[in-house]
């Protein structure tokens, strides 16, 4: 058996932050007694969150063009390349792990957004020599503010051969 790591290298200054997972959630911190629920609390902890270092200011027209969406502020840290309001962060680093290891890119459990959704991806980290960069939809038109310090994904490891060979019985 490989020991298993996660390795991070940086490729140039850092653009975003990264932070373990984090067990509690504002609206449950109103709700103490959802902390009662294991598998809820069990996901809100579970892997690393991906965090903006400045405050992002876009706005949406609700356009399919790369130009429908303007960037005010954060142009250095994010771009947009894909239209239809999608919004991709540079983070200045590259993940690597062991071999048949990948990195699972989603939004952050059980922490509601109104200003996006996180575009899912599985990277394969094991062998790419470039960074990811994660992506978020805008919801509707309007120019928002994504706030320094908020999460944009939620990233852990997930071992593909044993994914690909699992069946449900």
């Amino acid at each position: 058996m490989t020991d298993f790591f996660l390795k991070l290298y940086k490729i140039a200054p850092l653009n975003m932050k990264i932070e373990p997972a984090q067990r509690r959630r504002q609206w449950m911190n109103e709700n103490p007694h959802v902390y009662k629920c294991g598998p809820v609390t069990n996901c809100n902890s579970f892997g690393w969150d991906i965090l903006t270092v400045e405050d992002h200011i876009v706005e949406w027209n609700g356009g399919p063009k790369r130009g429908d969406l303007i960037i005010h502020e954060g142009q250095a840290t994010s771009h947009t390349n894909f239209g239809y309001g999608v919004l991709t962060f540079v983070p200045g680093f590259v993940w690597h792990t062991p071999n048949h290891w990948s990195l699972y890119v989603t939004s952050v459990p059980n922490e509601p957004n109104d200003i996006f959704w996180t575009i899912d991806a599985l990277i394969e980290t094991d062998i790419l020599k470039y960074p990811f960069f994660p992506s978020v939809t805008i919801k509707k038109p309007g120019k928002y503010t994504i706030p320094r310090d908020t999460a944009i994904c939620r990233v852990f490891p997930v071992k593909i051969p044993e994914i690909l060979e699992c069946e449900p019985i």
